[in-house]
């Protein structure tokens, strides 16, 4: 995904930043790079990473500090499935980038075998039922995706969906990473996992990769 970009000479935002992994990579490419996240802990993270506090902030994704048309490049990796409501957060990114400006985000995929197996159940548990029973949605929730703090997952059509009721043209989609069902979580070796990534990952990525990412390109909303 990050090598779709030309990145020499751009400004780029990275939207929840953590460590700083992006900035790094962006930085050597010759961009010039400002990295927000909403907790202070994971800016001082990137402190460290980077051996500097240039250009980091801490942020609300819903509130971006930065005046509209600031950036030729904007960068997400798994922060959309953590944030409520999920629109205010890419209408915000599509204000602070510029005309025909770039979007490279990434979300967790709803159609992967490590959720699909359990997806009945999540659907059946949300709402009332959730609040019904709490510790019931929350194993089912652990059993089919680590992270208990996203608020959803995704698949290749919703997030296009999300991204073009935004205001941006989705250029290209990709799936990558490696999930399987529970219990094989956690039981087979790196070298098993990446083997059964490189024979079935381009068989049917769909199902077998874990991320969505997308490149969606800015379009101008017409007047009136």
């Amino acid at each position: 995904m990050l090598g779709s970009v030309e990145w020499n000479g751009k400004k780029v935002l990275d939207v929840g930043c953590w460590w700083g992994w992006v900035i790094r990579y962006a930085r050597q490419k010759g961009a010039k790079v400002v990295g927000m996240d909403c907790q202070a802990s994971r800016i001082s993270d990137a402190v460290s990473f980077l051996q500097s506090s240039r250009d980091l902030c801490v942020a609300d994704a819903l509130h971006i500090p930065f005046p509209s048309s600031s950036f030729d490049v904007a960068v997400s990796i798994h922060v959309l499935e953590h944030i409520l409501p999920e629109h205010d957060m890419i209408r915000e990114i599509h204000r602070v980038l510029k005309p025909d400006g770039v979007l490279l985000i990434s979300v967790p995929n709803d159609l992967s075998l490590g959720v699909l197996p359990y997806r009945p159940l999540r659907l059946l548990l949300r709402g009332r039922m959730a609040a019904r029973f709490p510790l019931l949605f929350q194993y089912v929730k652990s059993i089919s995706y680590s992270d208990l703090s996203h608020h959803r997952e995704y698949t290749a059509r919703s997030i296009s969906g999300l991204l073009q009721s935004k205001g941006f043209q989705v250029e290209k989609v990709w799936h990558h990473g490696l999930d399987l069902p529970y219990p094989l979580k956690g039981r087979l070796s790196q070298r098993v996992r990446q083997r059964i990534s490189l024979a079935l990952g381009k068989t049917a990525p769909g199902i077998f990769r874990n991320s969505i990412s997308v490149k969606a390109k800015k379009q101008q909303r017409k007047a009136g």
